[in-house]
């Protein structure tokens, strides 16, 4: 394990080898006893561009405990991210400085994955460990939730939790929820106000998930996972944050309500008490035992890091999947276009997109940067003996065979597109059916996005592509879920 970004990255085989490896470790965090410190291996750097009271301290006592030197940096301002510097450019300049892994923290949503990508795309060493960016992952903290729940269980399968609070905005939920996909047989019930519910795409697929707005839907729960009301990443006027502040508070009513075994969780800090401070110290809100197993969590990661120190990276494509519909001889369909009297301008050699919607050959021409003296487009339908009716535009690119990257734009831009090569006197028909992935064109909506922030990471446009009409488009950085129509505006 090299780089740690997101839930979404993790099988359940990662999850119980770092929880294992936590354990084994756990020992040294109990003794406060580092182990010998390793030289010749660099610096831990710990980057944390936005307020962090437990995570911070965790991943330096973590470095300390497990022999490895590390060096904090507290708030934006204290770098030349203030003065607009990249974070492409700001990890470079940590690696530079001996830096072999970089725990980062920052508002700039999908952040740590494009400084990953960035450091792979110019050959670095450097593993990077995701402490929060925006309002989108939190996968260390998931990690300590998990070891909390099965230290307490003896198991990570059979249970029933709920989780409360602000759902849309906190970046623990979402986590969260991506890793409890991996487990088996658990119940699932999420409560929130309508302001605060959880966006579709996390829970989509899933059969074992309640949606509830009353505290009353949470009896029965093993645990219930609290959070605060993530007031900073509300509109600045705070009214909407105002509407749904102190909706959900765990108090002694509501532990007498949920019965003697449900267990309190909470990712902290406590904001707008949501847990009452009265009980606290009750032995069924377990935050601050929560919060300690953090410490041998994140010692895992970074020893597991160092030991993927140099694996070797590579940005990973997924091509589209393409069917040859039939393959004919260029000179019979020429014979036989001019036999229907088509309007037809044929290429020896080449690629002819077919079947583009009227008025779109022009700017897929502009997207794939073609050659105009050597690419031509065509308004067909009509016969040549009338006046024509536009049905379509075609593209003939001659001497130019698209690659599957080019593929992949032109089957999210038009899904119905034929793409025919001609190469050998025979014309190859193809459909492209599936896109699993497009990169180099589109803008994320997301006005928090690393690519929005980053003008490096502006240049890499990158989205996965869902449903069978490619309608929906998710972000590979931020990875929050868009139409089509937005993306491509």
């Amino acid at each position: 394990m090299k780089h740690v970004i997101s839930a979404g990255d993790f099988t359940r085989e990662s999850i119980e080898r770092v929880l294992a490896s936590a354990e084994t470790l756990r020992p040294i965090w109990e003794s406060r006893q580092p182990r010998e410190a390793l030289t010749d291996i660099g610096v831990v750097r710990l980057l944390f561009a936005e307020a962090s009271t437990r995570t911070a301290g965790s991943f330096e006592e973590a470095a300390r405990l497990c022999g490895m030197p590390s060096a904090l940096t507290a708030g934006a301002d204290a770098t030349s991210l203030i003065k607009g510097e990249t974070l492409g450019h700001t990890g470079r300049m940590y690696h530079g400085q001996n830096a072999w892994a970089l725990v980062m923290r920052t508002k700039i949503e999908g952040g740590a994955r494009w400084v990953a990508e960035m450091a792979t795309r110019y050959g670095l060493n450097l593993c990077v460990l995701n402490a929060g960016d925006g309002a989108n992952e939190h996968p260390s903290q998931t990690l300590l939730d998990l070891s909390t729940i099965k230290r307490r269980l003896g198991r990570l399968d059979r249970f029933r939790i709920g989780i409360v609070g602000d759902l849309r905005l906190s970046r623990t939920v979402h986590s969260f929820i991506r890793a409890l996909r991996l487990l088996d047989n658990i119940e699932i019930i999420l409560v929130s106000t309508p302001e605060s519910r959880l966006q579709w795409w996390y829970t989509e697929g899933m059969t074992n998930v309640t949606v509830a707005d009353s505290l009353e839907a949470l009896v029965g729960c093993d645990f219930v996972y609290t959070t605060r009301i993530q007031r900073e990443r509300f509109p600045a006027d705070g009214y909407e944050s105002k509407r749904v502040r102190g909706r959900y508070v765990i108090d002694e009513a509501v532990l007498k309500m949920l019965g003697g075994k449900t267990l309190i969780m909470h990712p902290l800090p406590i904001g707008d008490g949501e847990i009452h401070s009265g009980i606290l110290m009750h032995p069924q809100v377990i935050v601050d035992e929560q919060a300690a197993n953090g410490i041998s969590i994140r010692m895992a990661l970074l020893q597991m890091a160092l030991a993927g120190q140099e694996d070797v990276t590579e940005l990973d494509t997924c091509e589209p999947e393409v069917e040859v519909i039939r393959s004919v001889s260029a000179q019979e369909s020429i014979a036989r276009k001019d036999a229907e009297d088509r309007r037809f301008l044929p290429i020896p050699h080449g690629t002819v997109l077919d079947h583009l919607p009227v008025g779109t050959g022009d700017h897929i021409k502009k997207v794939l940067g073609c050659d105009p003296a050597k690419s031509y487009v065509g308004h067909d339908g009509g016969l040549r003996t009338r006046e024509p009716v536009v049905k379509k535009d075609t593209l003939r690119l001659e001497n130019r065979f698209l690659t599957p990257g080019e593929l992949s734009i032109i089957g999210v831009l038009v899904p119905d597109v034929t793409v025919n090569s001609i190469r050998d006197g025979v014309i190859t028909k193809s459909k492209i059916r599936r896109v699993p992935e497009v990169t180099g064109i589109g803008h994320c909506p997301n006005p928090a996005c690393v690519t929005n922030h980053d003008a490096e990471a502006a240049l890499f446009p990158h989205f996965h592509v869902h449903g069978e009409d490619r309608g929906v488009l998710t972000c590979h950085y931020c990875e929050q879920y868009f139409d089509r129509a937005e993306v491509l505006a």
